[in-house]
């Protein structure tokens, strides 16, 4: 909806909309959920005023609240899903949200006539992003650029690839599913989430194996991996925009700067923050203040919201990894 100039009027109504009806309706169930539920809304609660306090000092109010009213917005429409107690109705909806996006990918880079003619039109065309993704060859589909398909690739491919590797119906579906959004993935040329993508896979092979000997896991989860690989050039050759991720590295390093301009935006930011340790910028501000977005939440929410408040952010986001880490090791 957000990238659809045609949708988006409803979007701003929509949104807000659900979100109401949604907490409305599901308010017996989230005062009665449990602890964790209670004690992650509270947390965020301390986020929120984080930003409103941001807002008083602000360099640009309106990105500050704007951004307030997103998060809002977004942490009330995650409370109503959750509250479900059908996971497999939410996790399904996800799987078949994230493939709608694949097939669109598919047609983008298989159909090109097809795609310009009757979904280019639906998403703001005009969007940077996305015409640098179209010029070079790379998966954006019903997005604003290559950074947002890459993340609903990722997204859909867990589940998928869970399915694949655990449950005993549909293997053959959620298997070419799970295929299917890997190398699309790598088709966005974002590096980021082609590494996250590899390392989810990593993971769950080794736990899927994990209740053999040690040596049989690792054996069994390398052969995976190898034969992954070499399905991954076999059809690259087929699919030129596959090796896009290979390739930019490659023109990155020959270039001198394999972060891409990141460590340059990086100690800029930084710069600032020395400079204004204790000031709040304001919430999502930063953009206004040295023309870019810091490519980082962690150092944005640092130089945003300054040196006493920041950890509020940074806690509330970290807490969780830092919580299942040791269950992640066990396993």
């Amino acid at each position: 909806f957000d990238s659809s100039i045609a949708l988006r009027p409803y979007y701003q109504y929509l949104w807000p909309f659900l979100v109401i009806i949604g907490i409305i309706a599901s308010l017996p169930s989230l005062l009665h959920g449990c602890r964790s539920i209670k004690k992650n809304t509270t947390l965020f609660f301390l986020f929120i005023i984080t930003c409103f306090i941001s807002i008083l000092f602000s360099k640009d109010q309106n990105a500050s609240v704007l951004y307030t009213q997103r998060l809002v917005l977004g942490y009330g429409f995650a409370l109503v899903v959750t509250s479900s107690k059908y996971d497999k109705i939410i996790i399904n909806s996800i799987i078949m949200y994230c493939s709608i996006l694949l097939i669109i990918s598919a047609v983008q880079l298989f159909f090109p006539p097809i795609y310009y003619s009757y979904f280019l039109p639906l998403v703001n065309s005009e969007s940077e992003l996305l015409q640098s993704g179209l010029r070079q060859g790379l998966a954006v589909g019903l997005t604003n650029g290559t950074s947002q398909n890459g993340l609903f690739m990722s997204i859909g491919f867990l589940p998928c690839a869970v399915y694949m590797l655990f449950k005993k119906e549909y293997k053959l579906l959620f298997s070419v599913l799970a295929i299917s959004f890997f190398l699309m993935n790598f088709a966005t040329g974002k590096r980021s989430y082609s590494l996250i993508i590899t390392l989810e896979l990593l993971v769950l092979l080794l736990l899927r194996f994990s209740g053999k000997s040690k040596i049989k896991t690792i054996t069994i989860t390398s052969l995976f991996l190898v034969l992954l690989i070499c399905l991954f050039y076999i059809v690259a050759d087929f699919i030129p925009s596959l090796s896009s991720v290979v390739d930019k590295f490659q023109e990155l390093e020959d270039s001198g700067d394999i972060t891409n301009g990141r460590k340059y935006i990086y100690n800029m930011t930084w710069n600032v923050f020395k400079q204004n340790s204790y000031q709040m910028l304001g919430a999502n501000t930063l953009v206004s203040v040295i023309g870019k977005e810091a490519h980082n939440s962690y150092l944005q929410w640092v130089v945003e919201f300054g040196f006493l408040l920041c950890w509020i952010p940074i806690f509330y986001m970290i807490r969780i990894p830092l919580k299942l880490s040791k269950r992640i090791i066990k396993c």
